[in-house]
């Protein structure tokens, strides 16, 4: 007959080895294109009074272009750009401050003039990254896509941020923490797994001025022209 020591000793190597050390089981791949949403800000503690709720609701109901000159065309606020990941990250190994690449899917075309081709590259950046731990915990991996450059070299300002998680194995934590608390130790959560070709929607941060005018537009986004200084010189004799 077992005594209570050598019961809950049994129990302890049983959790030990019915636990599953590998992740890959339990690791979150993502498919669906992502809609990426503004990078957080701390906000005050303060309420908003009357008057700034009145203008803000007035303000979308009478909306002016800000910061584009007089006369220019500029890409408006709120339209969306879709971007691909060139190459797979994942809350396992890549770390806080690692880069990422991602390219456009289509053409944007500002009054049917191209300014961003399908296949523009765009850089992103990890801004926290963390791994799948015990007890369940799941991982965690947020990027930001801050902007992307025009062919005449303007830079749009996006709302690029993506915050993603692995899912938390709590249900089986609650198992081996009946077991055993050491067996939480081998209980882990889900990383998250952004693959090759994963798609997200970003969207413009607001009214960007194209610095070109409707007449000359085509000609500010024609790579081919020649563009900047031009000096002309005779043979050397």
């Amino acid at each position: 007959m077992m005594n209570c020591k050598q019961l809950v000793s049994v129990l302890f190597m049983c959790t030990i080895f019915t636990i599953p050390y590998g992740a890959n089981a339990n690791d979150m791949v993502l498919h669906k294109p992502i809609l990426a949403s503004p990078l957080p800000v701390e906000q005050s503690q303060a309420e908003p009074s009357t008057k700034d709720r009145i203008q803000a609701i007035l303000k979308e109901f009478d909306h002016k272009t800000e910061g584009v000159k007089k006369g220019n065309v500029y890409v408006p606020k709120d339209t969306q750009i879709t971007l691909e990941l060139m190459d797979s990250i994942n809350s396992k190994k890549n770390k806080t401050g690692d880069p990422l690449k991602l390219k456009t899917t289509e053409d944007l075309r500002i009054n049917n003039v191209v300014i961003l081709p399908k296949g523009s590259n765009c850089e992103g950046v990890i801004i926290k990254a963390s791994g799948n731990g015990i007890f369940g915990r799941g991982g965690n991996l947020e990027i930001n896509i801050p902007s992307i450059q025009t062919r005449n070299g303007v830079h749009i300002p996006l709302n690029g941020y993506v915050k993603g998680y692995g899912r938390d194995d709590n249900g089986a934590v609650a198992v081996a923490a009946v077991v055993s608390l050491v067996g939480g130790l081998f209980m882990r959560g889900e990383n998250i797994y952004y693959n090759q070709g994963q798609v997200f929607k970003v969207t413009v941060q607001k009214d960007t001025d194209l610095s070109a005018t409707p007449e000359n537009l085509n000609e500010a986004m024609n790579v081919v022209l020649p563009q900047g200084q031009n000096v002309t010189v005779s043979a050397a004799k």
